[in-house]
């Protein structure tokens, strides 16, 4: 079953964030790309495969600045679940900026942001947090104030953490503890 006003919202801020990211190029900025060697046949075959996600990531900042984005978080979280949280430690800017809708709020949780290398399972590592400080509560009841207090915890300790990644070889980093 469609619901129309997640396919509107989506639509909306796809439109906008498409009409952002062509300005964009249309103001030279470039798709970096690739070179790869396809194996087999007598001849080598080259195909250039565009880096769409180190042209968008940059720009994250100026797509969740568009005035579609909220509406698109909202109606995410109106198809039942009682919060969408949106992480924003790939936006550039000097603070990583998560945004959490809960009960139609949008609540912007800010950091400083880290220069850090690429870090594997930072987003599974905050989710996890969050879920084990709503895990070890005593009641089942779960309101607005406990949910953000968890979310707010979680982000200080994950931020913490981010601090202390470790190289673990081969170029790939981990959260330390």
């Amino acid at each position: 079953m469609r619901n129309g006003t997640l396919h509107q919202a989506l639509e909306a801020f796809t439109v906008d964030a498409a009409t952002r990211l062509c300005s964009e190029t249309a103001g030279g900025a470039e798709i970096p790309f690739e070179l790869t060697e396809e194996p087999g046949g007598r001849v080598p075959l080259y195909c250039y495969r565009p880096l769409t996600d180190d042209f968008i990531r940059p720009r994250l900042a100026l797509l969740s600045a568009l005035a579609s984005y909220t509406p698109a978080a909202r109606a995410l979280s109106a198809l039942g679940a009682r919060a969408v949280l949106v992480k924003g430690g790939h936006l550039s800017g000097p603070e990583a900026i998560d945004v959490l809708a809960v009960d139609g709020e949008v609540i912007e949780l800010r950091a400083r942001r880290l220069s850090i290398p690429a870090t594997h399972g930072t987003g599974c590592t905050f989710a996890s947090l969050v879920a084990g400080r709503l895990a070890i509560r005593r009641t089942p009841d779960v309101g607005r104030e406990v949910l953000v207090a968890a979310v707010r915890w979680a982000k200080r300790r994950h931020h913490a953490a981010l601090e202390r990644t470790a190289d673990v070889g081969r170029g790939l980093r981990v959260v330390v503890f």
